[in-house]
């Protein structure tokens, strides 16, 4: 028994760490892309489109594909679960609803492999900024 908690353990931790590792990886690539391209404010608009496209995807076809999430640009499970009411009339709320709305965030904020698409849209904004006043320093040095 102590060995199964050991191991439950150990998966849990691992998970925890791939995943931040997974997030640092995202970030260090929306860097390294908006460098290259020259354009952050291009990067940003491509990842606010493409996250609205996996939001207007049905999530039926997302489920299958979930367990790659890391391999994509931006996450593909929901940020936010779908609520489904109870009763003949489709007007109870679960008894657990409020739980399981908290363990989906506890889960997604230890185990998501992405930072929220608005981090890195700030992110690149600051980025963006940054480059704009190291231009502008440039030229105001060349005069």
């Amino acid at each position: 028994m102590p060995l199964g908690f050991l191991s439950a353990g150990v998966l849990v931790v691992g998970r925890t760490i791939t995943s931040h590792l997974s997030r640092a990886r995202e970030r260090a690539a929306d860097r390294a892309a908006a460098e290259v391209t020259g354009s952050p404010a291009a990067l940003a608009n491509a990842l606010r489109r493409l996250d609205q496209e996996v939001a207007e995807t049905p999530t039926t076809d997302l489920r299958d594909v979930s367990g790659v999430s890391s391999l994509s640009i931006v996450p593909l499970e929901p940020a936010e679960l779908e609520k489904v009411m109870l009763g003949p009339e489709g007007d109870r709320e679960p008894a657990y609803w409020e739980l399981t709305k908290r363990l989906h965030r506890m889960e997604r904020r230890l185990f998501g492999t992405h930072p929220p698409t608005e981090s890195r849209l700030e992110a690149l904004a600051n980025q963006e900024r940054k480059q704009e006043r190291e231009q502008q320093s440039g030229r105001q040095s060349a005069e």
